[in-house]
């Protein structure tokens, strides 16, 4: 699959040239009351003196792929410590030339109401306010009185002479509907170039000796279909199984299905039997998946599941309450030096993975096969013609000891 045909997203202009600005906190603090960090890095620290690097804010900004974005013209608002809580804890990191984008999810309490976004890079002349990405169907472990809303950041510099990795500060504040911030967040952005000519990340496989705990966390899947995207799955994003349920209740109150009784036919009423459809709320939701490959040629895929599904047998459709069962399981691969642990092909400097799957326990299956682009933090694998899907998996920023530490921790 050809990432470069890729667009998820409007783009917004191109921009050329950067410069290096390191300000005071009381400069920042004119314009945020409440942004902690005293210094805002618009360049590459990793080399900041280069030339062919040096981009300024306002440049920057024309290169954020954001949807549905409103361009807004002078400094951002003021904004007070509304303790929202993201998935990222510390650099944002994004892929050269692939408009994957991240998405990034904010937890915050209801009664906080967001309703969109501003982003604004470092000292730019204007910002954008991009509309929630609002999931009404996550569910969030643990705390699910929570609610989620999710932000998909893209800053595509591929037409630009920049040396990568690339870094710069970013501001982003969730607003209500009447505008007002309620929180600010400070996160470094740092696009990655797949082809790295340093050759510091060429490998994606974990070792024994020397140890190396080297983790792929699932991040999101997107399906597209002619270009259009169709599905996006990720972890804790529910997937509806059912979006209605059907059956009957006699005129002595007795709950029937279809298959119960031969007077309880769709969509007829009688005296005797009335006719009752129920909208329903079950799913399925991966909570979280990780994913290693040995150096020996095997790899490891676990993850977490959990079913909330339509019980039709318990269903009264004459109080009509529909009735359900749970159902939570782990699902993947067996671990390391088992004969049935599944093998892959991958080779340092690789853009084409083979897996094969010879154990299996259920849940999400990866593709036999599929294109691959990885960075240092990030691993995307792309399969299918017109039906095409692609995963992204991001560093794991801990090593796991026990699937209890594997659910996506939250940051303010």
């Amino acid at each position: 699959m050809d990432f470069n045909k890729r667009k998820i997203s409007a783009l917004a202009p191109i921009t050329k040239h950067f410069k290096a600005l390191i300000i005071l906190f009381g400069i920042i603090a004119s314009m945020l009351s409440c942004v902690k960090d005293d210094n805002f890095e618009v360049n590459n620290p990793s080399n900041p003196s280069n030339p062919a690097n040096l981009l300024d804010a306002d440049k920057i900004s024309e290169h954020l792929v954001l949807k549905n974005a409103t361009k807004i013209t002078g400094d951002l608002p003021a904004a007070i410590d509304g303790q929202i809580q993201t998935d990222v804890k510390d650099t944002i990191f994004l892929v050269k030339g692939y408009p994957i984008g991240n998405r990034i999810r904010f937890k915050h309490d209801p009664a906080q109401k967001i309703s969109g976004f501003y982003i604004k890079v470092g000292l730019a002349s204007y910002f954008f306010d991009v509309p929630k990405d609002y999931i009404e169907d996550q569910y969030v472990p643990l705390e699910e009185n929570d609610s989620i809303a999710v932000l998909v950041l893209d800053l595509d510099l591929s037409t630009e002479n920049v040396e990568y990795p690339f870094t710069t500060d970013f501001i982003i504040q969730p607003h209500d509907d009447s505008g007002m911030p309620i929180d600010v967040i400070v996160r470094p952005i740092t696009v990655e170039d797949p082809n790295d000519a340093n050759g510091v990340c060429n490998d994606i496989r974990r070792s024994v000796s020397p140890a190396n705990h080297l983790v792929w966390e699932w991040d999101f899947t997107i399906r597209e279909y002619n270009g259009q995207i169709l599905n996006t799955l990720a972890p804790g994003l529910a997937i509806r199984i059912n979006s209605q349920g059907a059956g009957c209740c006699s005129g002595t109150g007795i709950s029937y299905s279809v298959s119960d009784h031969p007077g309880c036919v769709p969509n007829v009423n009688t005296s005797d039997m009335q006719w009752v459809e129920l909208e329903l709320d079950d799913f399925v939701v991966r909570t979280y998946e990780v994913l290693w490959f040995w150096d020996d040629g095997t790899y490891v895929v676990a993850g977490w599941e959990k079913k909330k599904t339509y019980d039709r047998a318990h269903t009264n459709f004459c109080t009509e309450i529909a009735a359900y069962t749970d159902e939570e399981s782990g699902y993947g691969t067996l671990g390391v030096n088992s004969a049935d642990t599944d093998i892959h092909d991958f080779n340092p400097g690789a853009n084409h993975i083979n897996l094969s799957r010879t154990y299996w326990e259920g849940g999400y299956r990866l593709p036999a096969s599929a294109d691959l682009i990885y960075t240092c933090h990030t691993l995307l694998l792309s399969w299918g013609n017109e039906d095409n899907w692609t995963s992204v998996y991001r560093k794991l920023d801990r090593n796991p000891t026990g699937f209890d530490s594997l659910f996506r921790f939250w940051y303010e």
